[in-house]
């Protein structure tokens, strides 16, 4: 098994992650995590933590270790465990571009294929950079279509609304063959000259048929809290 030889320890905090020295009585917590705990306001009832290197019989550190709690994003340790197990530590995803038809004087004659490979991190910044590989083999324009090939995955239907009714939110979106960005649409908004004034709101990708109804104006007050919404 690939993790019989890794030696690592994994703290699980609840709402709160924190790396501390081994203490000897595993049922107190270290001072440093209770002191974090008092200035944030968080009793130590609402908290779970579990520390055991794998190559010890016995934690060191567990603290309602049985009591039920909302996981939150310890549970990528889950997926992220059975990815190393399948995939190995060494796995890349790879996506392609292809062409089916004569390069000529800058001219594919053909069409272009962005073939996915179920990369989950596949941003614009790299789909930029295969672009600009593809102009420097001279490629300069696609006389057919752009075909996005996504087969690299063959999935059920996924209902984005199913986990909390937020089917907007990118923590929502399904794996998919051809994931893009995280399958998000960026808003970028740029304040007018003066209060008032329009704030120009651009979305990115831009996007064919997306009509974006903007009344946002320009404020001279502080900003508020309202990203932490």
């Amino acid at each position: 098994m690939l993790m019989k030889n890794l030696s690592l320890c994994v703290i699980f905090i609840t709402g709160l992650l924190l790396v501390a020295p081994a203490h000897a009585d595993s049922n107190a917590l270290p001072p440093g995590v209770r002191l974090a705990l008092d200035n944030a306001r968080i009793p130590v009832e609402t908290v779970a933590a579990w520390s055991q290197p794998v190559d010890r019989p016995a934690p060191t550190l567990a603290i309602n270790a049985t009591a039920a709690m909302n996981p939150a994003s310890v549970m990528k340790l889950v997926t992220a465990f059975a990815a190393l197990e399948r995939l190995g530590p060494a796995h890349t995803w790879t996506t392609r571009i292809a062409g089916d038809g004569p390069l000529r004087v800058g001219v594919l004659e053909g069409n272009l294929y962005l073939v996915g490979g179920a990369d989950p991190v596949l941003g614009y910044d790299r789909l930029w950079k295969m672009l600009r590989r593809l102009r420097a083999l001279g490629v300069e324009r696609v006389a057919g279509d752009i075909v996005l090939d996504a087969s690299a995955l063959r999935l059920p239907p996924h209902d984005p609304d199913a986990f909390d009714g937020r089917g907007l939110r990118p923590y929502n979106s399904g794996p998919h063959g051809l994931l893009l960005h995280y399958n998000t649409l960026l808003l970028g908004l740029h304040p007018g000259s003066a209060a008032n004034a329009p704030v120009t709101l651009a979305a990115e990708p831009p996007l064919a048929g997306l009509v974006i109804d903007n009344r946002i104006l320009t404020s001279d007050a502080p900003c508020g809290t309202w990203y932490r919404d």
